[in-house]
């Protein structure tokens, strides 16, 4: 319901007039990937997954941008496995 509710209230209304090829990805290893989304009013939509039991060392997940949900653990060297990242940097409204 938390997800939800922040998808509802973040994401959902920034959507409207968002361009279709706003996305790109980075395949960061062989377990776990990074995708971004620029959206109509210029934010930039984040989420850094890892997909794997294993963590990911040596790899920022934090882009300075405000966080909307972490399930699992991230810090500035590595992302905990199973876990995902997504933040939003927000752009001219």
């Amino acid at each position: 319901r938390q997800l939800l509710q922040v998808r509802k209230a973040e994401i959902t209304p920034r959507l409207l007039e968002t361009p279709g090829y706003s996305g790109a990805f980075d395949v960061i290893s062989d377990r776990a990937v990074k995708v971004w989304w620029t959206l109509a009013d210029g934010a930039v939509l984040r989420m850094v997954a890892n997909l794997s039991p294993e963590p990911l060392d040596r790899f920022n997940a934090w882009d300075g941008g405000r966080l909307l949900w972490l399930e699992g653990a991230a810090t500035g060297t590595g992302l905990a496995p199973w876990s995902v990242l997504v933040s939003m940097s927000d752009g001219a409204a």
